[in-house]
């Protein structure tokens, strides 16, 4: 994905929240991917933690309200998620006693001194930067030497029918085909691009599926993807691209006997920090 798609896919937080929500409704076998961090961490709840492409800052309120008490500090490029996971944070009192750190920057030039965090996670994030061995020697620069950082990314190629229904759509109306997200940082190439810089990587990839079983979520979802967004700016196009996707929706999930089955994976991959003298 190119830097002006991803400025364009975060620059509110609605797109990602209906993603997110559609995971979490319509995964066939549930996973509380916060807690699968936690214990893939290995957090005893002292560390300094920093989670890069933070979002609406999710992760470190419920490391927080799991009763984390060391400093955790998020960090993201866009304005809109950092504004979102500071107004969050005090709506539930998370800024009270032990407040959390909101930042605006880029992972591959991260604004923390050497050895400033004793952890450090990179969730569903690094496919999107442009120089993914700046990021990982910018995560090991802030780590402390044998320190943890965590990341996560998804399968080769998660939701093959989404995908396909989506490359099927800029053809109907001329649009840009949606690059291939994951492919500068995905299951099938994490681990190497990981063991360039930390000495020790493990690596845990778990398989599941969305289900579905009316057309309504399917549209939503392809909907908030680049290819539709490109119409967003012309009510017509948008609302002929929507009744085009809902017409197309039901008759595949028709075609596959009322149940949609679309295979996705996760990879979770642990690695130790080699300290800063891998970061130079």
């Amino acid at each position: 994905m190119q830097l002006e798609d991803v400025q364009q896919q975060y620059q509110t937080t609605d797109l990602l929240r209906i993603r997110v929500e559609t995971h979490q409704r319509y995964t066939e076998q549930p996973l509380d991917l916060d807690q699968a961090c936690t214990n893939v961490l290995g957090l005893t709840g002292d560390e300094a933690l920093l989670d890069v492409g933070c979002g609406p800052g999710a992760f470190l309120r419920h490391l927080r309200a799991q009763g984390h008490r060391g400093r955790l500090a998020g960090l993201d490029q866009s304005r809109a998620m950092v504004a979102e996971a500071a107004e969050r944070s005090q709506a539930t009192g998370s800024s009270d006693a032990d407040p959390l750190e909101w930042f605006q920057g880029l992972a591959d030039a991260l604004p923390f001194a050497d050895g400033e965090f004793s952890a450090l996670s990179a969730r569903h994030m690094l496919y999107h930067v442009p120089d993914v061995p700046a990021a990982l020697r910018s995560f090991a620069r802030v780590v402390v030497p044998g320190g943890v950082v965590l990341a996560v990314t998804n399968g080769v190629r998660n939701t093959p029918g989404l995908a396909d229904l989506e490359d099927a759509l800029a053809t109907e109306f001329g649009l840009e085909h949606s690059p291939d997200t994951a492919r500068p940082f995905n299951a099938g190439n994490a681990a190497e691009q990981l063991r360039a810089v930390f000495p020790v990587v493990e690596e845990a990839v778990l398989t599941s599926a969305l289900v579905f079983t009316d057309p309504g979520p399917i549209v939503d979802y392809v909907m908030t993807l680049s290819v539709a967004q490109q119409a967003a700016d012309d009510p017509e196009l948008f609302r002929r691209v929507h009744a085009w996707l809902t017409g197309q929706a039901t008759r595949e999930l028709a075609a596959r006997g009322g149940t949609w089955r679309d295979p996705k994976s996760v990879g979770l991959y642990r690695c130790t920090s080699p300290g800063p003298v891998c970061a130079r």
